[in-house]
């Protein structure tokens, strides 16, 4: 994604239509067809947007943690809730975000997990370095500052109408009723509980979620990719 790991980050808003249009882009790009399209927090947030514009490209959508609710990561830990309202003033949250330590880094994203253990060093490595790159800072405060984008798209959930799977950690940072909410939206969809699990599912129980998409594929119809 734009912004993420070591891709670029060009100067936009970061907004979940953003977002949806990019990888709508690259399936085209590609010229990829029968996708079951799997993604973890604003991933599936993205894939469900996706499933709801009825992408002929898309065969079927699993969807963990989607990240579609007020506040996100800032329910993640005191730690985080102060951070992440920091980075959205002016002058002050631009500092805070370029100067961040692994060690503050590691801290937050351990408020995504069930169990630390399930935190490797070397992606706490990864992610700050990648974070670092230039546009990123910028990127991750205009996502923040777009966060109510997300809460808006789940409006259109409803025309969906491929086989979804809807999973969700029993530690992930939604409440019930958000996730209420979205099993009201997309009653279609398969849900899932997913027990000692964080918004971090594919670090937490990467077995299971491996078991999820094996069930996908056998349930989206016209064969998968």
């Amino acid at each position: 994604l734009p912004g993420h790991g070591r891709s670029s980050a060009p100067r936009v808003e970061y907004t979940a239509t953003y977002f949806t249009d990019v990888v709508e882009k690259f399936l085209d790009a590609l010229d990829l067809e029968s996708v079951l399209l799997v993604g973890e927090s604003i991933g599936a947030s993205i894939a469900l947007a996706l499933a709801a514009r009825r992408n002929p490209r898309l065969a079927g959508v699993v969807a963990l943690n989607p990240y579609d609710y007020a506040a996100g990561i800032r329910r993640s830990s005191p730690l985080a809730n102060v951070l992440f309202a920091v980075m959205t003033w002016p002058v002050i949250g631009s500092v805070v975000v370029r100067t961040g330590t692994k060690g503050i880094l590691r801290r937050v994203m351990e408020g995504g997990v069930y169990d630390r253990r399930n935190l490797p060093s070397d992606l706490i490595e990864v992610l700050h370095t990648c974070g670092k790159l230039p546009g990123h800072a910028d990127a991750i405060r205009s996502l923040i500052r777009n966060s109510q984008s997300w809460i808006d798209a789940r409006a259109a959930y409803a025309t969906a109408t491929m086989p979804i799977t809807l999973a969700y950690g029993n530690h992930d940072w939604s409440r019930p009723e958000d996730r209420q909410a979205n099993r009201h939206i997309l009653r279609g969809a398969r849900s899932v509980d997913l027990e000692h699990c964080g918004h971090f599912s594919c670090l937490d129980q990467p077995r299971r979620i491996a078991a999820l998409i094996r069930d996908e594929l056998s349930r989206a119809k016209g064969g998968v990719r």
